[in-house]
């Protein structure tokens, strides 16, 4: 093959002669009497000429620099140029094999999360951009025509591409942990709870309805993730929101996988908190007692406001809290008595005096003492930022503050703020490394902003986070939680894959429309429809006036169910529950039933067989109950939202969905409140045909 050279004006006007020969090896360029040897796994891109009036010029990119050269003939250019870069496709093609195979390395490694489709889909256009634009199949050889086309089709990539590779990771893992799934629990895992434990994003979000089989999906994402060989046990931790729940979890894990996973971490977020405290302190801090104790802290407050009431400021902004807040009032007449008092020329010793006869200092102490450490985590999370309605408490609560951290540090303790946030901080500097690679959380609706943060942090060094809950279940905002981290999972951890347990095993299709029906009226919760495994043959809700006395209620009760069954009384307030001794009354009139009482906050995540939700006249204590918590308080929780009573009306369909057989709900038939007229009105509505 002949070179390309320079021309004869070229050679006068630059003072030197130049000749480009290609063979199979790759390009030498022979300058006057030097020489360049440039082999083609050099040259990154084909030679491209520029054609002027008089010459021609070369461009050679090789080893990431290019190299221009000018005066070249123009004549023999264009059939040099064709043969040259026939000469490099045939020596680099070789490349697109290997490219092509590391790219379906990457696609047969299993479920695809966004990361490492992020890097696949940059690392296939970056392997295009090594190649001419003008490449085709007609090019290449046949043996490289798939190498070409999956790298382009990779670089192109859409959404629905990564959609079809997801659902063939899915269908592909469900037939092969089928056997697993049949047997990891006393019945098999559901097609949705399998798909759950096999869809392995960064972020995963598995929203559980209520008696979906959360539980039993997580105990199938342990043991896929152990069988399938993608972690080992000490490389996965199940977060729970109590201590009671982690130990529930560990012990089911232990009967359904045995040995193999004695080393996979059940525990709460505070314990965890605690642990890499523990483990990033050169000396660990204990837990204090005021942490655990409300009545502690309430000594604490006493002891302090008792001291810096001999403070004038303290005092005069103490009396100015007393004389601003009614909620401190014994009554609204004490307010206008103090008023014509002061007029008269209370000093501050005076009106200070007033109040404490009143009980009002009383009620102020319980005020402060319940607000402290909540003012503490919400300093911690916006600094000195202030609220109107903290305005007037926060001169008290500042030093009671400052005291209260002072006790700690002075007794290195620390409390369950300081567990989250200290971990938080531990994590995210580098002290601590995380073993954990696959992260599990349950009840996920109930998280705060603050163990999210923690979570997340935790997340950027794991394979993946996989968080369970329910968001028309999240009834905790008074200690904390924040439901927008569940509807706005992905805005917060990143993008995310979202699977929706919908069929409920515990209540029939009745109770389910009933339920439904009423929780779903708010537009801002996360959508689903849910199905029941049971068929209604009768009507499982019935309304009960508060009228007709208990045992009445509940030898009908017994009169139709089955001996050993269980009742379970539920009020919004414990002190609407039966007393201990009526309960032993009716345990001992009704020896073939089981009873239990609680609160409905408290059944989250509990069934019986016959549910009996008091819920008395009025607005106060009704459902939902008028009283609402300080405003100073209000303001330190997460924000409100805007849709009417939405945790209450969560909170309702949590004591709707606790029932397997039957629910009663005894109210007073004239005046029961919003949510039971709402729900007597959907019971009188026919109910939707379904579909065939």
């Amino acid at each position: 093959m002949l070179p390309l050279k320079r021309t004869l004006l070229g050679r006068l006007l630059s003072l030197s002669s130049l000749e480009i020969h290609a063979d199979t090896a790759g390009l030498t360029l022979v300058q006057g009497k030097r020489r360049q040897q440039l082999q083609w796994q050099q040259i990154t891109r084909p030679v491209q000429l520029d054609s002027g009036l008089l010459f021609t010029s070369a461009r050679i990119e090789a080893d990431n620099a290019e190299q221009r050269h000018f005066w070249l003939s123009k004549r023999q250019a264009q059939a040099w140029l064709t043969a040259t870069n026939a000469l490099w496709l045939s020596a680099r093609a070789p490349l697109l094999k290997r490219q092509a195979a590391s790219l379906t390395a990457c696609l047969q490694s299993g479920y695809m999360p966004c990361s490492r489709w992020q890097q696949l889909v940059a690392d296939a256009a970056e392997m295009r951009a090594m190649w001419p634009d003008s490449l085709s199949k007609d090019d290449l050889a046949l043996e490289y025509h798939g190498d070409l086309g999956l790298i382009q089709q990779l670089s192109d990539a859409s959404p629905a591409t990564l959609r079809a590779l997801r659902q063939h990771s899915v269908d592909t893992e469900c037939r092969r942990y089928q056997a697993l799934f049949d047997t990891i629990e006393s019945s098999p895992l559901t097609p949705k709870q399998r798909i759950a434990c096999v869809t392995h994003n960064d972020h995963n979000l598995v929203i559980a309805g209520a008696g979906s089989g959360k539980t039993s999906t997580l105990i199938g994402r342990v043991a896929y993730l152990l069988e399938s060989g993608q972690a080992r046990a000490e490389e996965i931790v199940i977060l729970a929101y109590g201590k009671q729940a982690a130990q529930e979890l560990s012990e089911r894990l232990a009967k359904r996988l045995g040995q193999r996973a004695k080393a996979v971490t059940c525990t709460t977020f505070h314990a965890l908190g605690l642990a890499i405290i523990r483990q990033t302190s050169e000396a660990p801090p204990t837990l204090s007692p005021l942490a655990g104790s409300a009545s502690l802290r309430q000594s604490f407050v006493s002891e302090q406001i008792s001291t810096r009431l001999k403070q004038v400021e303290f005092k005069r902004a103490t009396v100015k809290v007393l004389e601003s807040d009614p909620s401190l009032h014994p009554n609204a007449g004490v307010l206008p008595l103090y008023r014509q008092l002061k007029n008269r020329g209370l000093d501050l010793n005076a009106r200070l005096l007033f109040w404490q006869q009143q009980g009002a200092v009383k009620r102020l102490l319980t005020l402060l003492a319940d607000l402290l450490l909540e003012f503490k985590g919400h300093r911690g999370r916006l600094g000195s930022v202030s609220r109107r309605e903290l305005d007037l408490l926060t001169p008290l609560l500042i030093p009671l503050l400052e005291a209260y951290n002072r006790q700690l540090r002075l007794n290195n303790e620390i409390d369950y703020i300081d567990m989250i946030d200290q971990a938080h901080r531990a994590v995210r500097s580098g002290r601590f490394t995380s073993q954990w690679r696959h992260l599990l959380v349950d009840e996920f609706q109930d998280i705060s902003r603050a163990r999210a943060m923690l979570l997340r942090s935790l997340s950027r060094n794991a394979r993946s986070l996989f968080a369970v809950g329910d968001d028309w279940q999240s009834i905790y905002r008074f200690s904390g939680s924040d439901v927008s981290l569940m509807t706005g999972f992905s805005d917060f951890f990143g993008p995310t894959s979202t699977t929706l347990l919908d069929k409920t095993f515990r209540f029939d299709d009745h109770l389910n429309r009933l339920a439904s029906a009423f929780i779903s009226k708010n537009p801002a919760q996360l959508p689903k429809t849910m199905t029941t495994h049971k068929r209604a043959t009768a009507p499982s809700l019935t309304l009960v006036s508060n009228q007709q006395p208990l045992t009445e209620l509940v030898q009908a009760i017994a009169s139709r169910v089955k001996s050993g069954q269980s009742v379970y009384f539920l009020a919004r307030f414990k002190f609407q529950l039966p007393d201990a001794n009526s309960l032993a009354a009716l345990a001992k009139q009704f020896p073939q039933l089981h009873f239990r009482c609680d609160s409905v906050h408290a059944s989250k995540g509990r069934q019986a067989d016959i549910v009996v939700l008091l819920i008395p006249a009025g607005d106060q204590h009704g459902f939902p109950p008028s009283r609402r918590s300080h405003p100073a308080k209000e303001a330190m929780l997460a924000a409100a939202e805007s849709y009417p009573h939405a945790e209450e009306r969560r909170l309702f369909y949590v004591a709707l969905t606790r029932a397997s057989d039957h629910l009663y709900l005894v109210t007073d038939p004239v005046n029961p409140g919003p949510f039971v007229t709402e729900l007597r009105e959907l019971m009188e509505t026919p109910p939707k045909p379904t579909a065939n």
